[in-house]
This record gives structure tokens, sequence and C-alpha cells, in this order.
């Protein structure tokens, strides 16, 4: 498993740089490029995760040929599901795609938004702008059983099987803030053969805006807690705008 490294914001003022701490009782995030995968996470839970994905007795999944993926056998669809994720697949495709990562290539900082409710976001770059349609990044964390209880902010769910929690381990998406009004886009897709999260600008955005995505409903309502962005003066259900 990767070991991670410190988080570290800009000022946007001064352009010095600080460390990031973790919130109160939690510890402190810890950034990764890849995802990361302990075994132990998944004793307890596989079994029970087997048997979810179901189809006709006697049917194979099918590949992108046609044809039937014998290697896949019915009651392994956790275990698979958690090899394609950490597969490498295509190293050149992998590698193309992850030289576009908008950190990587200093579009975008993790600053501190000065709210104390909110706490850091991702900002554009001074002197940068991101086009529409242009993919940011991917989402980048522990790959933990969908039906681990464990209660998380950070969590994508990408599959039946597999949830991606960023709490303690991730890259700079996992500060991606939440707005009605979004100007970027969360997008289930394939990258090198894997099953992947990625984020796709849907307007351009330009220097110091701040990069914004849409949580969704149940983020809210597992929370229990009303949006307070600034599509409204008052706390609301959230919404997409224009959706």
């Amino acid at each position: 498993m990767e070991n991670g490294k410190s988080f570290t914001s800009v000022n946007s003022n001064d352009r010095t740089k600080k460390v990031i701490s973790g919130r109160v009782g939690k510890p402190k995030p810890q950034r990764i490029t890849t995802h990361r995968y302990d075994p132990k996470d998944w004793e307890r839970t596989t079994n029970s995760l087997k048997g979810i994905y179901t189809r006709a007795e006697g049917d194979e999944p099918i590949n992108s040929s046609g044809r039937p993926r014998r290697s896949r056998r019915r009651g392994q669809e956790p275990e698979i599901a958690v090899e394609d994720l950490l597969k490498t697949g295509v190293p050149r495709c992998l590698r193309d795609f992850r030289g576009r990562d908008a950190h990587e290539r200093g579009l975008v900082e993790i600053r501190d938004t000065g709210k104390a409710n909110i706490g850091y976001g991702v900002f554009v770059r001074p002197m940068a702008t991101i086009s529409s349609g242009q993919i940011l990044g991917e989402y980048i964390g522990e790959l933990l059983p969908a039906n681990d209880d464990s209660m998380s902010d950070y969590r994508f769910d990408i599959n039946l099987f597999v949830a991606i929690d960023s709490q303690t381990y991730g890259n700079w998406t996992r500060f991606m803030n939440h707005h009605c009004d979004l100007n970027v886009d969360s997008i289930r897709t394939q990258v090198g053969g894997r099953a992947a999260i990625v984020f796709r600008a849907n307007r351009d955005i330009g220097p110091n805006e701040e990069v914004l995505i849409y949580y969704g409903e149940r983020y809210f309502n597992e929370a229990r807690m009303q949006c307070r962005c600034s599509v409204s003066k008052k706390p609301h259900k959230p919404r997409q705008v224009g959706k």
C-alpha cells in the first residue's frame, strides 16, 4: 500500500503554505495517488456481499466482444470488483490520464475558505483557467465494502460492492465542496480498463474561482441537514440548478 503524505493549503494573499491538520477527533488526511486496499477491511464483510449481483442460473458475464467471460464465477463478484479497481489496466492509458490531473498540472490548489463551517476548498490558481469539458482528475481513496456501516463524509459508492472513502487517505479531490449550482460534474466511467469516478468541468472556470461539485440528496439526508449554499439565503433542500 502507498504511504500517504501530508496535504498543504495555500494562502491566497501571501501564497504561503501550511500543512492541513485533521478535523477534531479525526486523523490528519494523507495524500495518495492510487487506491489503498487493506484486506483486513474485507475479512468480515465479503461473504455478506456475495449474491447481491444476481443473474439467471447458468448465465455468464459478457465481455466487450460479446463472448462469455468464463473466469468470473458466480459468487466471486466482490473480489472481482476490488481487483478491477486495483489493476493497472493499460499503462499508457492510465499514464496519459493522470498526466492531465488538474492539481498535478498546477491548475488548482487547496485553500482555506475562511468559513468555519466549510474549512478547505479547491480553487483555480490565480493565473490559470479551466475549460468546459476538461477532465480534472479521479477520486482516489481507500477501497471499502459497500455495506460497511462506518460513517464518512468522503464516501463514493462506485458499484454494488465497493465504496471509495477518502476520509483518511485520498487525493486533492476530497477537498471539493458542494454547491447546488455546481461547475464540475461527477462521472462514473472506465479508465485503463477499470471503474473510476472522474470529475469534468461543465463550464469554463476562471482564476480564483472555487471548484464545486454536487454531493446529492443522500448525503444531506444521511447527515440530517439542509444545504446552505448561496443559491438561497435560507437553508434548503439540495437541488441541482437547471436540472
